[in-house]
């Protein structure tokens, strides 16, 4: 496919769109528009119903497509009481809260819905189509400018009568209507390939934690003999193995406390002080790490990190994420959701690290959580754990074969993912360049 660009350009007037074709408009939007107005706004609790008339709100527009997955539905004699936001096809909807700026045009299944709280527009038929618009919206410059647009802080709304004054470029009608064909096209072409490459993703994540379950419960030979472990979760274990709680084998489990003061007491620079955000089964990430000071730290000194210690998330939305501190880290310390456990000399780190990463563990750790209002794995059912456990020399054989295969299996996968970043980088500078007339698709579609 070779993209050229439009012979004749001219200045387009706005800054973020810069040149446009030389017979392309550019307009803002509340001149092309037969109706903008907004979607049903209040209480939805007491005119949800379990069948009728579908209706949509901000969770269901992404990516520029409505996503009905979630159903809510209300009477039709309530969306015909509430014309003003029946929905039609071609219509493009606008995200005002949470996603602002996701779009979508109503495709003929959505024809007749209502919908909640969302920007509806209405192009003239006769200047422009909504499934241009969408696309358009969706563009950098759409993007960036309806962020832009965006007020209040705390609970950040876009505007319509904001919305109404953004400049869009218009190309005549029937070159509309080909640059959507195009994109509807190539863009299908790269997310097929996307959701392919996901699929392969999602197929080796599940072949690591098969091969990490499979050799911290039943080891490397297949040949030795195997008896009953005890624990239903585990079954059987190879006949030379022991069964201990996690307890006697370490040297400490704890974890540590927020700072007095909070956040306000974090610093520039210092002793990096480990937070959940910072704990990944990959490693560490310290892109986004808190700093306290020597005095603080040394106040804290039950926590003192040391090379090797194995961290595990105990609280939150990533809890049973676990990692260890890597060799000459230096001076470091957690807060109250991270767990340091230090192995003693019958338990190797990495051994342990791959049991508390195995899906056994994972699984467990989800069916033990604790706390009605906030997920928590409590020191007591750490220091509870049942662990398998092999002879020093064999932690430290199945550690090293897993180091070698699920690295072979990460890298596959960190290509992939690689590879599906450029495909959106792709997607968006297609759109980008179609929608602002930067190439002429008109003999592509």
């Amino acid at each position: 496919m070779r993209l050229k660009p439009y012979e004749k350009m001219k200045d387009s007037g706005v800054e973020w769109i810069g040149e446009i074709p030389e017979h392309w408009k550019i307009s803002k939007i509340s001149k092309v528009v037969t109706k903008i107005t907004n979607g049903f706004v209040g209480p939805t609790r007491d005119i949800l119903v379990e069948e009728g008339t579908p209706y949509l709100q901000s969770l269901h527009v992404k990516n520029g497509k409505i996503k009905f997955k979630k159903k809510y539905f209300v009477s039709d004699s309530w969306s015909k009481n509430h014309s003003k936001s029946i929905l039609r096809e071609g219509d493009v909807v606008v995200v005002q809260t949470g996603g602002i700026g996701e779009c979508a045009a109503v495709t003929k299944e959505f024809e007749g819905s209502n919908c909640h709280a969302l920007i509806i527009v209405q192009l003239k038929q006769d200047l422009g189509i909504g499934f241009f618009l969408s696309y358009l919206l969706r563009s950098n410059y759409g993007l960036n400018t309806i962020i832009s647009l965006k007020t209040g802080a705390l609970h950040p709304h876009l505007e319509i009568g904001n919305f109404k004054d953004v400049f869009i470029p218009l190309p005549p009608l029937k070159e509309q209507k080909t640059i959507v064909n195009f994109l509807d096209r190539e863009t299908a072409k790269i997310n097929l390939q996307i959701e392919k490459n996901q699929k392969i993703i999602e197929l080796l994540l599940s072949k690591k934690k098969v091969l990490i379950n499979q050799l911290v419960t039943k080891g490397l030979e297949k040949s030795v003999s195997m008896k009953d472990s005890g624990i239903e979760w585990i079954g059987e274990i190879p006949e030379s193995w022991e069964i201990s709680p996690l307890k006697f084998l370490v040297n400490k489990i704890g974890s540590g406390i927020t700072p007095k003061g909070g956040s306000e007491s974090y610093k520039e620079s210092g002793i990096p002080l480990i937070r959940s955000q910072n704990v990944h089964f990959e490693g560490l990430r310290l892109d986004d790490v808190a700093f306290i000071n020597e005095h603080t730290h040394k106040q804290m000194n039950g926590t003192h990190l040391k090379e090797f210690d194995v961290l595990l998330n105990i609280t939150g939305a990533s809890i049973g994420r676990c990692t260890f501190v890597p060799k000459n880290f230096g001076e470091g310390n957690v807060n109250q959701h991270v767990c340091i456990i230090r192995p003693n000399e019958n338990l190797h780190y990495s051994y342990l690290l791959n049991f508390l990463q195995s899906p056994t563990i994972q699984d467990w750790i989800n069916a033990v959580q604790v706390g009605a209002s906030r997920q928590g794995l409590t020191l007591e059912e750490i220091n509870s754990l049942l662990i398998t456990i092999p002879s020093i020399e064999e932690q430290k054989k199945i550690s090293s074969y897993l180091g070698q295969e699920t690295s072979k299996i990460d890298n596959i996968i960190m290509n992939t993912e690689k590879q599906n970043i450029r495909l959106h980088e792709f997607n968006r500078s297609l759109i980008n360049s179609s929608t602002l007339g930067k190439i002429d698709v008109t003999g592509l579609a």
